[in-house]
């Protein structure tokens, strides 16, 4: 046998005071204790009263509306009830007055179950021992009526029971719904059979359902709604149903939820104990004996069709803070109501209360990283460190709390745990904001400074690349100043290596795709000529020789891209400044990645280091091939070393090296090729890319530089810029990037060097929503100077400037993206962006004949002005006659601040051979608008403007 305790919650006090019972392990002792409140997380329990000198109890209950009423039903079948609150503090024996009910037979029958309703009412079950009916319920005012004396019997013949029932069934349990004093939730145990019964029927009358069903013991209602009630099964059978009595009386016989929530742990012995939850709606837990935690089970309600379905949201573990508990019962924290607590003994009859502690709910991060986690008890923050020993790099940290493998089977201890404060400094967001002090952002130059390797702002994870990419922005804004790389609208300033090798097919794909016309894309004979004499002010050094006079040009420009734009003349100056400062190994790699491996030799023997000197030795042997030989099969020196022998040294000697340039001159060398070195990683991208510009053929290139694209792209590396520039190709790069690492600083900060216009679609590539979010990031960390010189200067790289339509009804901008009342799509735009969209409407209104398209205020529906002229909204596009010039929609709008064309008669020729006469245009001094189309007929024989009692000269005031 073990001790129970129970919570019983509805005889709390206002004081704080709360009362529960005990049964001891002995099964002969009903202690009443208290748990009193006195200070924050400071309770103390007291013993208030006890009844003792029992038979074996067997089951208890009391009463929810008499505090201190308790009833004990024991194995002789008797059922005792006494007032624990009239039981002095100071008797140590039981000293009460007590009332004892006698079984139905005179044969010994154990009361099974007890329960009490809100009408001083109480239902005894029984073993099923003779004929006799095994359901008594009693008034106990007529149990209570007896005359006063210490004990009374009542007796078998002196008073009767108000009702008994099942004749046929010994009883399993049974409850008193809560809300309603005449119902009564039956379980039979030898049929196994659920019932309910309304006490104020007849005996005879059947009851209101019965159920054939292995959960009928235990059977409790849900503290917060008495339709739904609780039981399980007997021990071996482990199952717990959830019931809903509204559906149990209709049709429906299946419980809303059954599980198992014990598995292979249960006891044959006892079922776990089972407490539903009066703190917390939902909530169960189970005990196994003698465990040291209590499984809590959350469960949730969701109506499908009208019916209730109950799931289980979630289950979890509370050890308990002390060994050994056979008993448990929930009770809640007087300070705060939403936090869980438990009631728990022990077999050695110790009681205690502990606090359960639940995982967060939530978890947030501001700005400045501080992490905040809120749970049902309170809301914890932790900090960044602000400890200099914190800026170490996360990989040092890392590495000082590895195990070594003589310790790896010892359990985790809480020491080797990172500090959270220390985890949060080295966060990414935390770094983004240390940068954002340091002025990273617009100037290129400041963000090289800023990713030096001997910065401590190196903690970004991305140092290497950043530093690398900088680089080559800076380089690529320097030419876009010069101007080297523009022709026209042709600007290749910004262009990766990847876009500039496909050729012509690559810059009219993205000019279309840009929204420039045809007739503006430059033609490709222009195109390969301009490449020609682009190339030609300087020869740099390739040992494939394309016959493609362009294709040859664009090696010489992609060396250039990906930075070598020296000349073969110059490299031995680059050679022996890279000897000056001692990197020998990087000297020798060059040479060989130009094809002079002699010179390889030179620069690996001019080192002190024995090493490098056998390297030299080493290398040598690959001049002595037979004239013609590429590889190192057929190598054989003077004194007979074969080839094969020296192919397996060169091959040791690439594994084995550490150095990139040795390794790859010996991967090389060993095999003639350089597929392995293009292949590998070990090189920076750069050295490989100036490798397959100079040796491989235009098809094995052209191969090559797509395999590499795209594999970049997919990772989101950024050294990949160096191939995809900043053109879409580079911003889907910095997708992929931004999903990895959430670094919109960086992102913003590269796409906001170059005028979006002319290089990337702003609007598909969501380049606006990493732009927003970063400045709302400062000013979310009150940098409120650094997002302002974060706008001056993004602003001072926009070529165009938006172009706002304003209704003059509403006052609502006017655009193309979004929908209005009438279905029309509007939305914010820029100048180029409006102008394409209402032109393709222009074009598809000029060849169908179906109503015109009709731009209106997506606010109120309101159409535009009406043109002076012909009468119809502006928002209409006239049809007109098909025009042989498409005039260029860069010159077609006029580079305001306001959306007007001026109206000019000097102009009027070459608006009528342009899409651009189908666009409305309004007059700067008297506000009226036409069509432009209209405007210009009009105007080619009229000074005044068309509208009545108007003296304004449209025509002159701004020619």
């Amino acid at each position: 046998m073990f001790a129970t305790i129970t919570n019983t919650h509805e005889w709390e006090r206002d004081d704080g005071v709360q009362p529960f019972l005990v049964v001891n392990s002995s099964r002969d002792e009903i202690v009443l204790y208290e748990s009193r409140h006195h200070s924050k997380n400071r309770y103390t329990i007291k013993k208030c009263a006890s009844q003792s000198d029992f038979d074996t109890i067997r089951c208890f209950n009391y009463s929810a509306t008499r505090p201190g009423f308790v009833a004990a039903g024991l194995t002789s079948g008797t059922t005792t009830l006494f007032n624990l609150y009239d039981i002095p503090v100071s008797s140590h024996s039981s000293r009460g007055s007590f009332y004892k009910i006698r079984p139905p037979t005179k044969h010994s029958q154990s009361a099974t179950a007890l329960s009490f309703n809100t009408t001083d009412s109480i239902a005894i079950g029984y073993d099923k021992k003779s004929d006799h009916d095994c359901l008594q319920i009693w008034n106990l005012e007529t149990v209570m009526s007896t005359p006063n004396h210490n004990h009374h019997m009542v007796s078998r013949s002196s008073h009767k029971p108000v009702l008994s029932l099942c004749p046929v069934d010994s009883i399993a349990s049974l409850a008193f719904a809560p809300s309603s004093a005449d119902i009564l939730l039956v379980g039979t145990g030898n049929s196994g059979v659920l019932k309910e019964y309304d006490t104020r029927a007849a005996t005879t009358s059947p009851p209101n359902f019965q159920i054939q069903h292995k959960c009928v013991y235990g059977i409790t209602f849900d503290p917060f709604d008495s339709h739904y009630f609780s039981s399980h099964s007997a021990a071996n059978s482990d199952m717990v149903a959830f019931w809903d009595r509204r559906y149990l009386r209709s049709s429906s016989r299946d419980p809303l939820l059954l599980l198992s929530p014990v598995g292979d742990t249960r006891s044959n012995n006892h079922f776990p104990m089972l407490r539903l939850s009066h703190t917390r709606r939902g909530e169960f837990a189970l005990l196994q004996q003698h465990s040291d935690k209590v499984k809590r089970w959350q469960t949730d309600r969701l109506k499908t069709n009208g019916n209730d379905q109950v799931f289980v949201s979630s289950v979890t573990e509370a050890p308990t803070t002390q060994d050994r508990v056979v008993s448990f019962d929930y009770i809640a924290d007087v300070e705060n109501p939403h936090s869980i607590n438990f009631l728990c003994i022990r077999q050695s009859g110790e009681i205690f209360r502990m606090k359960v502690t639940e995982s967060p709910k939530a978890v947030k991060f501001d700005p400045a990283n501080v992490i905040a986690s809120a749970d049902p008890d309170s809301i914890t923050f932790v900090m960044p460190s602000t400890e200099k020993g914190l800026m170490m790099p996360v990989q040092t940290k890392l590495e000082a709390f590895v195990l070594s493998s003589e310790n790896n089977k010892q359990p985790p201890q809480k020491s080797v745990l990172l500090n959270p404060s220390a985890i949060l400094d080295n966060d990414l967001s935390a770094i983004m904001r240390r940068l954002a002090i340091e002025g990273y952002g617009m100037s290129p130059l400041r963000n090289i400074k800023l990713f030096q390797p001997d910065r401590p702002i190196m903690l970004h994870p991305k140092a290497r690349e950043l530093h690398y990419v900088w680089q080559w922005i800076n380089l690529a804004k320097r030419s876009a100043r010069r101007g080297s790389m523009i022709s026209g609208n042709l600007d290749l300033s910004y262009e990766g290596v990847w876009g500039l090798w496909r050729g012509y097919s690559w810059y009219v794909d993205k000019q279309r795709m840009l929204g420039a016309s045809d007739h503006t894309i430059m033609s490709q004979y222009d195109y390969a000529m301009w490449l020609q004499n682009l190339s030609s002010k300087k020869s740099i050094h390739t040992l494939y020789f394309s016959k493609s006079k362009t294709r040859r040009a664009l090696r010489q420009l992609c060396l250039k891209i990906a930075g070598w734009s020296f000349e073969i003349s110059e490299l031995e100056e680059k050679l022996r400044a890279l000897e000056a400062n001692h990197e020998y190994e990087k000297a020798a790699g060059w040479a060989v990645f130009h094809g002079n491996v002699e010179r390889a030799v030179e620069a690996l023997s001019r080192s002190d280091s024995p090493q490098l000197l056998l390297m030299a030795t080493a290398l040598a042997s690959y001049l002595n091939r037979p004239a013609g030989s590429a590889t190192a099969v057929t190598i054989m020196n003077s004194n007979g070393f074969k080839a094969e022998e020296w192919r397996s040294l060169c091959t040791s000697l690439a594994a084995d090296v550490t150095n990139p340039y040795m390794k790859a001159v010996f991967m090389h060398v060993s095999e003639g090729l350089w597929d392995k070195v293009l292949t590998s990683q070990f090189l920076p991208l750069n050295e490989r890319l100036g490798i397959a510009l100079r040796f491989l053929d235009d098809d094995g290139l052209t191969t090559y530089i797509d395999k590499l694209a795209n594999s970049y792209i997919t990772r989101g590396d950024l050294d990949g810029i160096l191939l995809t520039g900043i053109t879409p190709n580079g911003v889907e790069l910095l997708q992929n990037y931004v999903d990895q690492t959430c670094d919109v600083q960086t992102a913003a900060a590269i796409v906001c060097q170059v005028p979006s216009s002319g290089y990337y679609d702003t609007k598909s590539a969501g380049v606006e929503e990493w732009i927003e979010s970063y400045r709302m990031l400062l000013n979310s960390w009150e940098l409120f100077g650094q997002r302002s010189l974060f706008d001056v200067k993004r602003g001072k790289n926009m070529v165009e400037r938006q172009v706002l339509l304003r209704c003059n009804h509403c006052k609502s901008l006017i655009d193309g993206k979004g929908n209005n009342k009438n279905g029309t799509k509007t939305g914010s735009v820029t100048k180029k962006q409006s102008f394409q969209q209402l032109q393709h409407q222009q074009r598809h209104s000029q060849h169908t004949s179906g109503p015109a398209t009709e731009l209106r205020c997506k606010n109120c529906n309101h159409p535009l002005p009406r043109c002076a002229i012909c009468q119809i909204s502006l928002g209409v596009f006239p049809r007109t006659p098909a025009v042989a010039v498409t005039m260029n929609s860069s010159d077609s709008v006029t580079a305001t601040t306001t959306t007007v064309t001026v109206a000019s008669a000097a102009a009027a020729t070459v608006a009528r051979d342009s899409n651009f006469a189908r666009w409305f245009t309004f007059c700067l001094s008297c506000n009226h608008g036409m069509h432009a189309y209209h405007l210009q007929d009009w105007f080619m024989t009229h000074d005044r403007c068309p509208v009545p009692d108007c003296s304004c000269l449209c025509s002159k005031s701004f020619a």
